[in-house]
């Protein structure tokens, strides 16, 4: 079996604290490696209910969609964090919609070699042992997936 050669890795973040260790533990992977790494974070793309509301005004949607986009940046730039403490270079994207389904297009429009992903444990109603973003990723990615579990870093 010949070993897939690992030069490109997109960390996916939902700024979690277990997305905060998965980035602290790709920092020193890629740090060591030596390899170009992406940050990606997918904001959800369903419309968000607002109570008594049946109706949201175009000012609405226009502020929604604002903040969904700050709040993705200011959860990239947290990621961040561990990879400028080494001195490395980030690329961060945010996209929209399932995660699991943007993560994957990703890893296919640009040719990443892993993919590494925190777990959860609260996928399907809590009784999976991997979260449902995880585990589609590492039942579909075409490329390995490290998940680190919650726990798996040193404070």
């Amino acid at each position: 079996m010949e070993l897939r050669k690992i030069d490109k890795i997109l960390v996916a973040t939902d700024g979690s604290q277990e997305s905060m260790d998965a980035a602290m533990y790709a920092s020193e992977l890629v740090r060591r490696m030596r390899l170009q790494v992406t940050l990606v974070h997918v904001a959800p793309s369903p419309a968000i209910p607002v109570a008594g509301t049946t109706q949201l005004t175009a000012a609405d949607e226009v502020q929604i969609e604002r903040s969904v986009w700050e709040g993705a940046q200011v959860i990239l730039d947290r990621t961040r964090k561990p990879f400028d403490q080494v001195g490395l270079q980030v690329e961060g994207v945010i996209r929209r919609g399932d995660p699991a389904q943007e993560i994957l297009a990703m890893v296919r429009e640009e040719g990443f070699d892993l993919i590494v992903i925190s777990n959860h444990g609260v996928g399907r109603a809590g009784l999976a042992n991997l979260g449902s973003t995880s585990d589609a990723l590492v039942r579909f990615a075409p490329c390995p997936v490290l998940v680190v579990r919650r726990g798996t870093t040193e404070e």
